[in-house]
Protein backbone atom coordinates (compact mmCIF):
# COMPACT_ATOMS: atom_id res chain seq x y z
CA UNK A 1 0.00 0.00 0.00
CA UNK A 2 2.54 2.53 0.89
CA UNK A 3 4.23 1.67 -2.82
CA UNK A 4 0.97 2.49 -4.62
CA UNK A 5 0.68 6.21 -2.77
CA UNK A 6 4.45 7.34 -2.95
CA UNK A 7 3.41 6.33 -6.99
CA UNK A 8 -0.08 8.19 -6.70
CA UNK A 9 -0.24 12.01 -6.99
CA UNK A 10 -0.59 11.81 -3.08
CA UNK A 11 3.25 10.27 -2.99
CA UNK A 12 4.33 13.36 -5.01
CA UNK A 13 2.65 16.64 -2.76
CA UNK A 14 3.54 14.70 0.47
CA UNK A 15 5.37 12.25 2.26
CA UNK A 16 4.49 8.21 2.90
CA UNK A 17 6.05 6.45 5.48
CA UNK A 18 6.16 2.80 6.83
CA UNK A 19 6.52 2.36 10.91
CA UNK A 20 9.62 0.12 10.13
CA UNK A 21 10.95 2.82 8.44
CA UNK A 22 10.94 5.54 11.04
CA UNK A 23 13.81 5.40 13.26
CA UNK A 24 14.20 7.81 16.74
CA UNK A 25 17.23 9.60 16.25
CA UNK A 26 19.48 9.10 19.45
CA UNK A 27 19.87 12.44 21.29
CA UNK A 28 23.23 13.83 21.41
CA UNK A 29 22.93 16.06 24.45
CA UNK A 30 22.93 13.36 27.26
CA UNK A 31 23.70 16.00 30.35
CA UNK A 32 23.40 19.69 31.16
CA UNK A 33 26.54 21.26 32.70
CA UNK A 34 24.76 23.75 35.03
CA UNK A 35 28.34 24.41 36.63
CA UNK A 36 29.07 27.64 34.99
CA UNK A 37 25.90 28.60 36.78
CA UNK A 38 27.37 28.30 39.46
CA UNK A 39 29.34 31.43 39.76
CA UNK A 40 26.83 33.29 37.83
CA UNK A 41 24.86 32.73 40.89
CA UNK A 42 27.30 33.50 43.50
CA UNK A 43 27.67 36.73 41.94
CA UNK A 44 24.49 37.36 41.69
CA UNK A 45 23.72 36.79 46.11
CA UNK A 46 26.72 38.41 46.72
CA UNK A 47 25.76 41.49 44.78
CA UNK A 48 22.52 41.34 46.24
CA UNK A 49 23.99 40.92 49.76
CA UNK A 50 26.20 44.24 49.20
CA UNK A 51 23.36 46.22 47.91
CA UNK A 52 21.37 45.30 51.01
CA UNK A 53 24.26 46.08 53.37
CA UNK A 54 24.71 49.40 51.53
CA UNK A 55 21.37 50.04 51.84
CA UNK A 56 21.19 49.45 55.86
CA UNK A 57 24.24 51.30 56.33
CA UNK A 58 22.50 54.10 54.41
CA UNK A 59 19.51 54.01 57.07
CA UNK A 60 21.66 53.98 59.63
CA UNK A 61 23.67 56.72 58.61
CA UNK A 62 20.35 59.13 57.79
CA UNK A 63 19.22 57.66 61.61
CA UNK A 64 21.96 58.72 63.14
CA UNK A 65 21.89 62.08 61.75
CA UNK A 66 18.24 62.98 62.47
CA UNK A 67 18.57 61.91 65.65
CA UNK A 68 21.71 64.00 66.33
CA UNK A 69 19.87 66.93 64.83
CA UNK A 70 17.53 66.03 67.41
CA UNK A 71 19.37 66.33 70.25
CA UNK A 72 21.30 69.33 68.85
CA UNK A 73 18.01 71.20 68.72
CA UNK A 74 17.17 70.55 72.13
CA UNK A 75 20.28 72.04 73.46
CA UNK A 76 22.32 69.04 74.06
CA UNK A 77 26.26 69.51 73.22
CA UNK A 78 28.94 67.14 71.32
CA UNK A 79 29.37 64.85 74.41
CA UNK A 80 25.96 64.44 75.23
CA UNK A 81 25.10 63.78 71.16
CA UNK A 82 27.56 61.05 71.08
CA UNK A 83 26.89 59.64 73.83
CA UNK A 84 24.00 57.53 72.78
CA UNK A 85 26.25 55.71 70.43
CA UNK A 86 29.15 55.39 71.96
CA UNK A 87 27.06 53.34 75.03
CA UNK A 88 25.36 51.42 72.09
CA UNK A 89 29.15 50.07 71.06
CA UNK A 90 30.01 49.40 74.44
CA UNK A 91 26.75 47.16 75.63
CA UNK A 92 27.73 44.48 73.08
Amino acid sequence: MATDLRRSSFGRAASVSTIAAQTREARSLTALNLGPLAALEAAGAALVAAIGVAVLGAFIVLERRREGAILEALGADARQVRAGPVQEGCSS
